[in-house]
């Protein structure tokens, strides 16, 4: 399916796979501390007005547990991992982090462990013990990481790329937890590429097909391949000039929807939901973007509201489609760290 007044697909490559990856990467030290160690320098507990105090959260695949990453020092402790009951409940400290990292936190399919991004790089957390295990490292840069339902496979998507790289230093990228093979997935060749370049991998809730943003010289769009690469189809474009984002599986049985949806970051931008095969593209939720996550049962929507009592960006839990706010419920709290700052 193509967005209005899309131009025919399949135009050269670029060779990046996330934009956005690329400008926080610029604003990131390239010096930057380890996801399992501390932060080298303190950091102000009163949230800066440019970010929010809580990013990134991920609901747990049995809905009682939100993930989220603390972007600064507050009354519960210093920035990095917690859990919160879903509905409610004081956070839990989980792993260190900073003002910028980690980032996509994702749930493994029995709850135990997050994948996250800290430094362009691939971390695993374990939600128990905190525990943190760096994947691997690549000076090609990870970003987008998720889980195969059967919890074996990561796939993710590489951020950079130079002249003189082999073309699998970059594309989409199936790590094998059990081995520790990290393999580039091969297009097909009607693709005219080694690689699938693209960003934001996810895999289908049957384990068959992993979607992905497939990006083009002049504009993206969402496709479909089985875990091999052997089998590839689009199922839309963006028009030209445009950037999609925020690629992720969506399911609400009780609406009839099992899909994907996305957003379109360039006007005329806003958020999508279509069909596994490419039927029905649709508007979706308004609060949907880069910072929220939603239900297993896809029923409701957690993510970054103002505090109108401090002005500071935190979580909020609202039943999807709700525009008026009769649903939403604040889950989480910024206050300043003991001794900090007023």
């Amino acid at each position: 399916m193509h967005f209005p007044g899309i131009l025919p697909p399949y135009a050269p490559r670029r060779t990046f796979a996330s934009s956005w990856c690329t400008v926080l990467s610029l604003l990131t030290a390239v010096t930057i501390t380890a996801c399992n160690k501390h932060p080298t320098a303190p950091l102000p507990s009163t949230p800066p007005s440019t970010y929010s105090a809580d990013a990134s959260p991920a609901w747990s695949p049995d809905g009682a547990l939100i993930a989220f990453h603390r972007c600064v020092a507050s009354s519960i402790g210093p920035p990095g991992v917690y859990v919160v009951p879903a509905w409610g409940g004081r956070p839990r400290y989980v792993a260190p982090g900073d003002g910028f990292w980690p980032t996509r936190l994702r749930f493994s399919p029995d709850g135990t462990r997050l994948v996250c991004v800290y430094g362009l790089q691939l971390y695993l957390i374990d939600v128990t013990t905190g525990t943190t295990t760096r994947l691997l490292y690549t000076e090609a840069g990870a970003d987008g990481p998720d889980w195969s339902p059967s919890g074996r496979y990561i796939v993710y998507s590489r951020v950079f790329y130079e002249s003189g790289w082999p073309p699998e230093s970059t594309g989409i990228h199936r790590l094998d937890l059990l081995t520790g093979a990290d393999l580039a997935i091969p297009a097909t060749p009607a693709t005219g590429s080694p690689i699938y370049a693209g960003a934001l991998p996810c895999w289908s809730p049957d384990g068959r097909r992993i979607a992905f943003i497939e990006t083009w010289a002049d504009h993206d769009g969402i496709s479909l391949i089985d875990t091999s690469g052997t089998i590839h189809s689009v199922l839309a474009e963006s028009p030209t000039g445009a950037l999609l984002d925020d690629l992720r599986w969506y399911s609400r049985p009780s609406q009839g929807l099992s899909g994907l949806i996305f957003m379109q970051i360039t006007r005329p931008g806003g958020p999508y939901y279509i069909n596994w095969n490419g039927c029905c593209l649709q508007s979706f939720d308004r609060y949907f973007g880069r910072d929220e996550a939603y239900s297993p049962n896809g029923e409701w929507r957690v993510g970054p509201e103002v505090d109108s009592r401090n002005g500071t960006v935190v979580l909020f839990v609202r039943r999807v489609g709700d525009v008026q706010g009769a649903s939403r419920r604040q889950l989480t709290f910024w206050a300043p760290q003991a001794g900090g700052d007023p």
